[in-house]
């Protein structure tokens, strides 16, 4: 795209989105106030690296695959119980460019957005994330479940 990429992006005050942090990033993190990781990796656990914020939500995902709904709906309740006691999440990939935006997305929509809305908000602040036709279609059914619940 030829925009540079970002290693993390706040797209809400509540929501960031971004790639692997190593022990530095993880200072960084605490010092923005971030209280809650979603980790979307399945080659990565940060917990097992001495990298886990004590809030930390393991969603292992293979790499431009879709995750499942039923993570979706985990990754979304974690994060609706940290935003609700006024803390703020990091999701994470790899890069933060397709499974990371994925799951922020599907937080987006439980909030009442549609797919294509939720993906505008992310992409305002992070305009080069490549969300895979798989996970495209994970969205749909994901945003079909969310209008079905009321």
């Amino acid at each position: 795209t030829g925009v540079p990429i970002f290693e993390s992006s706040r797209i809400t005050p509540e929501v960031y989105v971004g790639a692997q942090f190593g022990r530095r990033g993880k200072q960084a993190l605490l010092d923005e106030g971030i209280t809650g990781v979603v980790n979307m990796r399945v080659e990565y656990d940060d917990a097992a690296h001495g990298l886990a914020l004590p809030e930390y939500c393991y969603l292992p995902t293979v790499d431009d695959a879709a995750p499942t709904v039923e993570h979706l709906q985990t990754g979304v309740d974690f994060m609706h119980r940290i935003i609700g006691k006024g803390g703020k999440v990091y999701i994470h990939c790899k890069g933060g460019i397709g499974r990371a935006p994925t799951m922020a997305a599907a937080y987006f929509i439980s909030q009442g957005r549609n797919v294509d809305e939720a993906i505008a908000l992310i992409k305002e602040t992070r305009p080069f994330i490549n969300i895979t036709t798989p996970q495209l279609a994970a969205l749909r059914t994901y945003e079909e479940v969310v209008r079905a619940q009321g």
